[in-house]
């Protein structure tokens, strides 16, 4: 089984750019950014994706591409001479796995209120009686294994979403949008600010023969909502960007419609209500310490 070095660089964001030229041009064949320390990254509806205040730029190396210590030199002389700032972590060596086995461990088969059920793409076909979603994430966030997707799942397997115009804001996979057009929604819009939940939720959308009109994808800053406002919108996200969301996912409701919100703990429920004055939540349920509040708009 062959092996890969990586190298990891520690960088003000501003560097970034420079950091991955840098380890591309000194002979990577892949970057990835992440975190650089534990801060938690939020992005604003219609703004461009932040990065961290540090950020970590990994690059993955052939396996043996710095044995004979030259081209260490000259990729740290290189960091050093454009990122003086950089902060270069020792190489560690990465040996090659079998992906599709490493996915399949968080793999997800199961049966939602008896009529829903959310399985791997190579699953098989299910009874008429049962909606079959299969999944793909891609890269993006949404195996359906989270609390909060689960409740979400169980929520909407539960009731009739037919003629209905539904908004899913922070799509990830696409999981909850494609569902509720399965469950017969008439019309769903599904929103991210990540690319690449706007391309994994397109294919898995296909894959799983939903029309591309009846369920339509775009990023935030590209988003219009619906004129006459959407019969339910769902947003399984985090806390804080359902704070700062609370006037536009209030705005985007038809008069009497439906707010589903999930990816909040128990803890921070009260928090949660207070941001939205003009919705009227019903007793909230609660999976492992996640909440999922549901609430219509009463103003």
């Amino acid at each position: 089984m062959s092996t890969w070095s990586r190298v990891s660089v520690r960088v003000p964001a501003a560097f970034t750019e420079v950091v991955e030229d840098c380890l591309l041009g000194c002979g990577a064949v892949s970057v990835t950014l992440l975190a650089g320390d534990a801060q938690e990254l939020f992005a604003e509806h219609g703004g461009d994706a932040p990065l961290w205040a540090l950020c970590a730029v990994e690059g993955l190396f052939a396996d043996g591409h710095f044995n004979d210590g030259e081209a260490w030199v000259e990729m740290i002389g290189a960091l050093k001479a454009q990122c003086p700032q950089s902060e270069v972590v020792p190489i560690e060596t990465l040996t090659d796995q079998d992906w599709e086995t490493q996915y399949r461990q968080f793999a997800v088969d199961e049966i939602f209120a008896g009529k829903l059920r959310l399985a791997p793409r190579d699953a098989s076909p299910s009874g008429d009686s049962v909606r079959l979603l299969r999944l793909d994430p891609g890269m993006a966030f949404g195996t359906g294994s989270h609390p909060t997707t689960r409740l979400c799942l169980e929520w909407m397997a539960a009731r009739s979403f037919a003629g209905q115009r539904v908004l899913d804001f922070g799509c990830g996979s696409g999981v909850l949008a494609i569902a509720m057009a399965l469950l017969g929604a008439a019309h769903v819009d599904a929103v991210d600010i990540d690319r690449q939940a706007v391309v994994a939720t397109r294919e898995n959308a296909a894959f799983n023969g939903i029309d591309a009109n009846v369920l339509e994808v775009c990023e935030t800053a590209s988003f219009t909502p619906a004129g006459a406002g959407y019969d339910i919108v769902v947003a399984n996200i985090l806390l804080n960007p359902l704070l700062s969301l609370a006037p536009l996912l209030t705005k985007c409701l038809a008069a009497g419609g439906l707010l589903v919100l999930s990816g909040v703990l128990a803890t921070q429920r009260e928090t949660l209500f207070s941001a939205y004055p003009q919705i009227r939540f019903v007793e909230p349920v609660i999976e492992d310490g996640w909440v999922l509040a549901e609430g219509r708009r009463v103003g």
